[in-house]
């Protein structure tokens, strides 16, 4: 007799064991019997309790069937209708709810039996809610691990050899381009390893099958669509019983992006050491001397040209201060060097003059350039100097200097000699004489553009600009002295240079003779009003006249001033020259390339 034959004394029959009873209800299990017949309940206190029942004695079925929980109610009515049906034993793990909406886990196993009073289901209620929720947790651990392998790219496998088949996810497939249900072999895996790793990796497989241990490799695999995949694979072989391998188990890595990184790596060292090679040889060999200063100013490293310079070894200059060993720049190229590490911009193109190691007493000049080092972390740990020996140019362009300031000043004696042989030529001849006075105004006009242009040309002026403004009002001087106030100018301040100089000096020459001679500067109370912008990369000059002889039109046949102007314009500035003989003056306009005016 088991003790499900004895439930009706545990609930409180005659017959029933006080000792087994409390036994059971200590360890959380209740008894209950259930009258299929006539569908009425009966439970101990414990089962009342797990089931959170505030009712005794016998109830309808029903009331039970109540804190059962919706989903699993309908799976309790069929074990009961299979109970009446003649099924003789009954397993069921169902859920609760009991007062204040706690949900607990019932195991119930009863035994059905036909007595007198008719077909009964007997038996025990276990409360397993601990047990679901701890299998419930480890359930949702594993699923993580397995997840987590996943996202790590860490698939397991198993290979065995005595039927060659594996067994894998269907992620660990998927590596090797084969779908979910598709079956996995040795030969169906060898298959896909690229044929230049595929004998190492067979003999692996059966190495460890002869012999049993760890074991990684790593190997090519090549997917359907011509892919290439770079695999890692961890393992030992798996043994029976007496010791004897019969297959693997273990894990596959993908490992193509590491691969490609390492590829990467590995050509980029070699460019780096290409280039490092490239700039080791830039930096000895390079025509102008470099040296590397710390914060303090000292030498840390000088290629050979510094040396050549200097005159003193590589070991005679790194730890010493720049100025220690050429006191003469300190005091142009310290406040340099200052500036540059305040600021962190470069400096460029600093000459200064100064002595040198090598020969002290002979005076060198130095061009330097200067910027600031920054690590990957931005600091600065230091200067990086350029210095060239440019004492050859200096005295080449003081030659220079000296050449052209005779060549200019002998040019402008041309001009006033030239200028002397007309007045010379024409006196006495009144016939000439308007011509000589037209020649020797254009001769003048020439030496004036000259004059203004030679300063800057040749660095007297410590090379200033001149502009536009600057030469009208030059050019204009001799016209504004017989007419004041009447020639207005209004230009902006755009630099010139000497040939485009000399092209309008030509030109306006022209324009002002011709007002003084007929136009606005004829009659009193005319103007000429001289305005000049820039309109994109053209650069625009309007010469009008006002107040003057009432125009009547364009002269019958262009004089020769006219067409000396018209062609300056044209050909020495690539511009146009374009006029308007309005009745009230004329208007003249210049339009050129602004590159042309320097």
């Amino acid at each position: 007799m088991t003790a499900l034959d004895n439930i009706d004394g545990l609930i409180g029959g005659p017959r029933t064991d006080p000792q087994l009873r409390e036994a059971l209800s200590k360890g959380g299990v209740g008894v209950w019997s259930w009258d299929l017949d006539r569908d009425r309940f009966t439970a101990d206190e414990v089962t009342r309790r797990l089931w959170g029942l505030q009712w005794r004695g016998e109830v309808p079925a029903e009331r039970i069937l109540d804190a059962v929980l919706p989903g699993d109610a309908e799976r309790v009515r069929a074990a009961a209708r299979a109970a009446r049906d003649g099924q003789d034993e009954i397993d069921l793990v169902f859920r609760v709810t009991r007062p204040g909406g706690e949900i607990r886990w019932t195991r119930l196993r009863a035994q059905a039996s036909d007595e007198l009073s008719g077909r009964r289901l007997a038996g025990v209620a276990i409360d397993i809610t601990e047990r679901m929720r701890a299998e419930s947790a480890l359930s949702a651990t594993e699923n993580r691990l397995r997840r987590a392998q996943e996202l790590g790219g860490a698939l397991a496998f198993e290979w065995d050899a005595r039927t060659d088949t594996v067994v894998a996810a269907p992620a660990f497939k998927a590596l090797y381009g084969l779908a979910p249900d598709e079956p996995m072999s040795l030969t169906s895996f060898l298959a896909r390893v690229h044929p230049d790793d595929r004998e190492r990796v067979e003999e692996d497989q059966y190495r460890l099958l002869a012999s049993p241990g760890p074991y990684e490799s790593e190997f090519r695999v090549v997917l359907p669509d011509g892919r290439v995949r770079w695999l890692l694979v961890r393992g030992e072989s798996v043994a029976d019983g007496p010791g004897r391998a019969t297959g693997l188990a273990g894990i596959n890595i993908d490992i193509t992006g590491r691969k490609q990184v390492e590829e990467e790596l590995r050509h980029s060292k070699r460019e780096a050491r290409a280039r490092f090679r490239e700039i080791r040889a830039l930096y000895q060999h390079a025509p102008v001397g470099l040296a590397l200063l710390d914060l303090e100013m000292r030498f840390l490293r000088v290629n050979e040209f510094l040396r050549d310079i200097t005159g003193l070894e590589t070991e005679q200059h790194v730890g010493r201060p720049i100025f220690e060993l050429l006191p003469d720049l300190r005091e142009s190229l310290e406040p340099v060097l200052r500036q540059v590490l305040e600021t962190g911009e470069p400096v460029r193109n600093i000459e200064i003059e100064g002595g040198t190691p090598r020969r002290p007493d002979v005076k060198v000049w130095w061009k330097f350039h200067a910027y600031h080092l920054t690590d990957d972390y931005g600091a600065t740990p230091g200067l990086g100097l350029v210095a060239e020996d440019v004492t050859a140019q200096k005295r080449a362009e003081h030659a220079r200097d000296l050449l052209g300031r005779e060549l200019s000043h002998r040019i402008k004696n041309l001009f006033a000699v030239v200028s002397s042989l007309v007045s010379l030529s024409a006196r006495g001849n009144d016939a000439v004489k308007d011509f000589a006075r037209t020649i020797r105004g254009r001769i003048e006009a020439l030496g004036r553009a000259h004059d203004y242009v030679r300063p800057a040309e040749w660095g007297r002026d410590g090379g200033a600009q001149r502009s536009m403004r600057q030469l009208l009002a030059t050019l204009l001087k001799p016209y504004e002295s017989e007419s004041e106030g009447r020639i207005r100018i209004d230009c902006v301040e755009r630099e010139i240079g000497a040939a485009a100089a000399t092209a309008f000096a030509l030109a306006l020459h022209e324009f002002a003779t011709n007002a003084v001679k007929y136009g606005a500067l004829s009659k009193p109370g005319g103007v000429v009003e001289i305005a000049c912008r820039e309109l994109g990369e053209s650069f625009e000059l309007v010469w009008t006249e006002r107040g003057g002889p009432p125009v009547a039109g364009p002269p019958a046949a262009e004089g020769f001033g006219s067409l000396l102007a018209r062609r300056s314009i044209m050909s020495d500035l690539e511009g146009t020259l374009g006029t308007d003989w309005a009745p009230e003056g004329l208007t003249i306009r210049v339009v050129m390339p602004t590159e042309r005016l320097t």
